[in-house]
């Protein structure tokens, strides 16, 4: 059962999305299937870290708590802001742009799949507009479209994958062309593999949740690990076969080119009503997840609001019971990014990705600081083979940032300069009395009293493309 937890969160419309960007920024068939499998080994070793921080900890707030207890107020103040302004409404920027190419492209007879057409971006603001508006409808009604909307990414997956075997090996030519050793590694780009992992690291968002199996796995002190691994080894697994899937029917121009690869994977496959059918498929899921990314992505911001440590309008409810004035803010800005000059699947991975990971290394550090200072705190669960997971954890994030920043300095930098205003923001919050701010209760709870519990709820979005 939690081989089948951590699978189901993770895979989604990710990997019909990231595949692209991927090869185009490692320059190689070979070098961006090792990206990918690298990208997977990231995410176990912060799986891993998270796993332990979960245990010990396992409390709401997540890495606000971690931070929080490690390194004081402001780090955990930090991460607030960094959630408010980059990694909730530029996640749900991302998937409202896949959305948006994967429609336009549905009903524009298959010929329109770029993210920068009007389209495209009319189509990803309307969607957040209709989702914050159910979301302002209440919990339950909500929650009844997201069951709805869940149902198609894991069988998607295989189908390509299935397909791509099929067609691989009646029509050998592509595959041999992007596959072959003595060709595939052409025109690898060693600078681009941190932005390579960026795009791949997209499609593995999710792990961030499994430090919460610990409750739900019998013997878990013995077990937790080989769930992890096992299963995000099938994950990572799955992606590589996906990928080889998608080069073994179109070629790396195509594929660098394709904002859709998953319709024009299906039209090489078997016509326009095959790659319809993905498009349909893909869109689905990524409205429900989207659906799901503004619900909890609002629930996190009414618990910051209430724990003092952004505006409490933010914590106002409507007479449906949801927060709607976090949900409105957090919707207007998700839009802003998608209409920002240059914005597209690409550039926006670019905003959140590096800043989303340099949070998972500094979170992941917190383990060094417990083991040294916090030795008797009850450890359910130990990070195993310590120190290696969370040096790898911090290593890797620093590749991705620091090789993001150089190679896509500007949606980067932009992340980067309202994680660096927040330290400004905290030092003036608590110096001066600002209304609706109370930044002396930044150690209050952090809980939805009027709403069920948002389990770890100030983490970056968990919810997988």
């Amino acid at each position: 059962d939690g081989l089948c937890v951590i699978v189901s969160v993770i895979i989604g419309s990710g990997i019909f999305a990231s595949p692209g960007a991927a090869l185009d920024r490692s320059g190689s068939p070979a070098s961006a299937i090792i990206v990918w499998a690298i990208s997977g080994v990231l995410s176990i070793a912060a799986a891993l870290c998270y796993a332990e921080l979960g245990a010990m900890l396992p409390t709401t707030g997540g890495d606000f708590v971690y931070l929080r207890r490690a390194y004081g107020k402001t780090a955990a103040f930090s991460f607030v802001w960094f959630n408010f302004w980059v990694a909730q409404p530029g996640s749900q920027a991302i998937i409202a742009t896949v959305f948006g190419n994967y429609i336009v492209t549905l009903f524009t007879g298959l010929d329109q799949t770029t993210s920068n057409s009007t389209p495209s971006k009319a189509a990803a603001v309307l969607i957040i507009a209709v989702l914050v508006g159910v979301n302002c409808g209440g919990v339950r009604e909500s929650s009844m479209l997201n069951k709805t909307l869940t149902a198609a990414k894991v069988v998607m997956l295989l189908c390509v994958i299935a397909a791509g075997v099929v067609y691989g090996c009646s029509h050998g030519s592509t595959a041999r062309n992007n596959l072959s050793p003595s060709t595939s590694f052409d025109d690898t780009d060693a600078s681009g593999f941190g932005p390579a992992m960026n795009a791949c690291l997209w499609a593995y968002s999710g792990w961030q949740s499994l430090n919460f199996l610990a409750e739900e796995v019998i013997d878990f002190e013995r077990r937790l690990s080989r769930i992890i691994i096992f299963g995000m080894a099938i994950v990572t697994s799955l992606y590589v076969m996906a990928n080889i899937a998608f080069l073994s029917v179109l070629d790396s121009e195509s594929m660098t080119d394709s904002d859709a690869i998953a319709i024009d994977f299906g039209k090489m496959i078997s016509g326009s009503a095959f790659g319809g059918f993905f498009a349909l498929g893909v869109a689905l899921s990524t409205a429900g997840t989207l659906h799901g990314s503004i619900l909890v992505g609002s629930r996190a911001l009414f618990a910051a609001a209430r724990a003092g440590q952004l505006h409490s309008a933010l914590a106002e409810l409507n007479s449906f019971g949801s927060p709607w004035v976090a949900l409105l803010i957090q919707g207007i800005w998700s839009i802003v990014l998608v209409l920002l000059p240059g914005s597209d699947f690409s550039s926006l991975i670019d905003y959140t990705g590096p800043a989303t990971w340099l949070y998972y290394a500094f979170t992941g550090s917190t383990i060094f600081y417990f083991r040294l200072y916090e030795k008797d705190l009850h450890r359910p669960y130990s990070l195993p083979w310590f120190p290696f997971p969370p040096v790898l954890l911090i290593v890797l994030s620093a590749f991705v940032v620091i090789s993001s920043l150089i190679r896509e300095p500007l949606y980067c930098g932009l992340a980067f300069v309202f994680v660096a205003t927040s330290v400004p923001v905290w030092w003036l919050l608590s110096r001066y009395d600002v209304k609706g701010l109370t930044a002396d209760k930044i150690e209050a709870p952090i809980t939805c009293e009027h709403e069920a519990p948002v389990a770890n709820a100030l983490r970056p979005p968990d919810v997988e493309l």
